[in-house]
């Protein structure tokens, strides 16, 4: 569990997110996890930030 924490912390600061807010969002809908890590088809394009 450990590992994929870590993991997960990774993949949202790579993004350039804010990590307590973004997992306490992907924990409220499993679905949108898959949407965040673009292994769905139906992931709409994300504004890049700035």
């Amino acid at each position: 569990m450990t590992l994929l924490r870590r993991f997960a912390i990774g993949v949202i600061k790579g993004r350039g997110l804010a990590v307590a807010e973004t997992m306490r969002n992907l924990a409220r809908n499993p679905r949108r996890v898959l949407d965040f890590l673009k292994m769905t088809d139906n992931v709409a394009p994300r504004p890049a930030p700035g």
